[in-house]
């Protein structure tokens, strides 16, 4: 289940995989599917992307356990981006 954009969601949306083959986690299993859905609808929708999250200061993200940087600046989070 996800909901988009996350400060004010226009489009809630659960995805389901019946007997999956070779995983059995949503990260693994649903979660590209319901990505690549959540981006076409609200593409078509004209919902425009959340604004871009600000980066903690260096002091903070020093002390955050396997912090990085690229997990808040890429916008795509791994989907499409990732792909092409």
């Amino acid at each position: 289940m996800c909901c988009a954009p996350a400060e004010d969601p226009k489009l809630v949306i659960v995805f389901v995989v019946h007997e999956p083959a070779n995983a059995h986690f949503g990260g693994d299993v649903a979660a590209p599917g319901a990505v690549h859905l959540m981006e076409d609808a609200l593409t078509y929708m004209g919902v425009p992307g959340s604004p871009a999250l600000p980066l903690p200061p260096q002091q903070v993200a020093s002390r955050l356990w396997e912090f990085q940087t690229s997990q808040i600046t890429d916008r795509t989070f791994g989907s499409k981006g990732a792909a092409e």
